[in-house]
């Protein structure tokens, strides 16, 4: 098993658009950043586990967004270690 990087952020809040759709409460949490590259995490939309019909979707999404994240987390922790 590979080891994990936690993502210095814990937990992210935020809404989500997709399309038309408005996903209000969006909690990530758990977020681990494997060496293979692997993204793990756990998603809950306004404190429940989404509907099956939209888990894939968040999923991606909320993949494509935390990658991002882990971006600018890897800029500042540089920048914070100069």
């Amino acid at each position: 098993m590979p080891h994990a990087m936690v993502v210095p952020f814990q937990q992210w809040q935020f809404h989500l658009f997709i399309g038309e759709r408005d996903f209000e409460g969006l909690t990530l949490g758990n977020a681990e950043v494997h060496k293979d590259g692997v993204v793990c995490f756990t998603f809950s939309l306004a404190g429940k586990a989404p509907k099956a019909a939209v888990q894939d979707v968040l999923h991606d999404e909320c993949i494509a967004w935390v990658a991002e994240q882990e971006i600018q987390a890897e800029a500042t922790s540089e920048e914070t270690r100069r």
